[in-house]
């Protein structure tokens, strides 16, 4: 019953976070929040949108700015389109006819469905 508005996945440059997935930027796309997350090379997350990353590096002030941007109205509106395209063009929304067919066949032991 939770609608955030944002969906903020900090990391950090760890074994174990650049083996994760994008799950979380997948959920946030579902959600209809703004996705913000790390954009270096060994992030799973690099695939968001350039305006919603961050760089370890940045400074309180860049992520306060980064933030307010995403904040304005027209900001916000695009960020959420650009994601649930996205999840369109990808067949990753859980009623499209061509992600059920895969997760049929994921769950059907690799078999067709």
């Amino acid at each position: 019953a939770i609608r955030p508005d944002f969906y903020i996945a900090p990391l950090a440059d760890t074994t174990v976070n650049r083996c994760k997935s994008d799950l979380k930027y997948k959920e946030a796309c579902e959600l209809g929040a703004v996705f913000m997350g790390c954009g270096e090379s060994w992030s799973p997350y690099r695939s968001a949108p350039k305006g919603q990353l961050v760089a370890n590096s940045a400074t309180e002030d860049e992520l306060d700015a980064k933030f307010r941007s995403l904040c304005e109205p027209e900001n916000f509106a695009s960020a959420v389109k650009a994601q649930r395209d996205m999840l369109t063009e990808k067949h990753l929304r859980m009623t499209d006819h061509v992600f059920i067919g895969r997760w049929l066949i994921a769950y059907g032991n690799c078999k067709e469905a």
